[in-house]
């Protein structure tokens, strides 16, 4: 059986890739958890918490357990949004959603999907010694 505190040292590192919306971010994780030999689904749906309401959203399911690393962003960062791995008892939000299909890429697509758009066009301008930042 996957433990939360299993589940959030597998994935708390991709809370990182601030640059990937909850469909990409949610894609990095359900990638490294089939990798890692978990199971898990990915959904997509509505989130609500009182007047926040953030649609469309992707999230991902292990068991009983939510894994959601981006909600909160589109809740102006309430405290009260939920953030990481949790069970649904644990916050108020509301997720309602079905299941989604998810991307069977080869790992080194998406670690290439994984890579910030600066740090990208840095070592491309590096590599071609072409400016990308006009």
């Amino acid at each position: 059986m996957t433990t939360k505190a299993n589940l959030e040292e597998m994935v708390k590192d991709l809370d990182a890739l601030t640059h990937l919306e909850c469909d990409g971010l949610s894609h990095q994780i359900v990638h490294r958890l089939t990798t890692l030999g978990v199971s898990c689904q990915l959904f997509s749906g509505i989130v609500t918490l009182g007047n926040h309401v953030v649609r469309p959203h992707y999230w991902v399911v292990v068991g009983d357990l939510i894994i959601d690393y981006r909600v909160r962003r589109w809740m102006q960062n309430d405290p009260e949004a939920p953030h990481g791995v949790f069970h649904p008892a644990e916050t108020d939000a509301e997720y309602d959603g079905i299941e989604a299909k998810k991307l069977t890429l080869p790992t080194g697509l998406m670690e290439f999907l994984a890579i910030p758009d600066d740090v990208f066009l840095a070592k491309l301008a590096e590599q071609t010694g072409m400016n990308f930042k006009d």
